[in-house]
């Protein structure tokens, strides 16, 4: 691990960030390496000063360009032209990502992100009035998008919880007490864990993260404490953290 500085802010580098940096200079017609590149500015470099938005979208348009027809390329090309509220490189993508694939539930989950996080206010409004009418699939498939990175999170807050009401889906749950940790909105927070619709465990798990940082712990959260059996392998590690922490919590 290596520190640089990079005008006033230094940042920290490792070892495998700057491989792949080489190995896209020393490979650039292998479309891997510029999509492993670009996964890894995506994922964490904006939170370690790894990579801008001009970076990630080189990456992931070159890995398309060289590999036209592997979709998977084209759909990190698109959420990261999303989060950077790049419209034009996200219609463009889109459009990349309709001529290579036939899924059309991931398109129409594209199609509606865009609508949602890049129209103009007035437009937006309207998509989100209108999410009753959306394909549930389409709902669904939204929801796994990842929305931490967009900068208006107070928007992102409201779409989540208009589709949790219409989908019920747990993904749009997490993402609006997401929203609120972001913007430290810890007394909507609380208030929005008390909603005995949302899914216990996610509910635990913020509830976790409030008695952290020395908030009261609210008593919906306790519930998850008595939920018999062990954890199912698909919800570790966290499972047993959550269930391990709500323990303590009881008298």
């Amino acid at each position: 691990m290596v520190w640089r500085q990079g005008g006033e802010r230094w940042t920290w580098r490792t070892a495998f960030v700057e491989q792949l940096e080489g190995a896209a200079l020393n490979y650039p017609d292998d479309p891997e390496v510029w999509f492993t590149l670009g996964e890894l500015y995506l994922h964490g470099g904006a939170n370690f000063g790894w990579g801008t938005w001009e970076d990630i979208n080189e990456a992931f348009s070159t890995a398309v360009a060289l590999d036209p027809s592997f979709t998977p390329y084209q759909v990190h090309w698109i959420e990261g032209a999303i989060i950077a509220g790049d419209t034009a490189t996200a219609a463009q993508a889109i459009e990349a990502y309709r001529q290579g694939s036939t899924n059309q539930v991931r398109l129409a989950e594209f199609e509606l992100l865009s609508d949602l996080f890049l129209s103009e206010p007035g437009g937006r409004e309207a998509v989100l009035a209108g999410l009753d009418r959306v394909d549930p699939q389409t709902l669904q498939a939204a929801s796994q998008w990842g929305k931490v990175g967009l900068p208006d999170q107070a928007w992102v807050e409201q779409v989540a919880r208009r589709a949790y009401e219409v989908g019920g889906h747990p993904w749009w749950y997490f993402t609006a007490a997401d929203a609120m940790v972001i913007r430290g909105r810890f007394d909507d927070l609380e208030v929005w864990l008390a909603d005995p619709t949302g899914p216990i465990d996610i509910r635990t798990d913020y509830g976790m993260l409030i008695s952290f940082l020395g908030g009261d712990t609210p008593e919906t959260a306790l519930a998850f404490a008595s939920r018999g059996g062990s954890c199912p392998i698909a919800e570790e590690p966290f499972c047993s953290l959550s269930m391990s922490w709500a323990a303590t919590q009881t008298p």
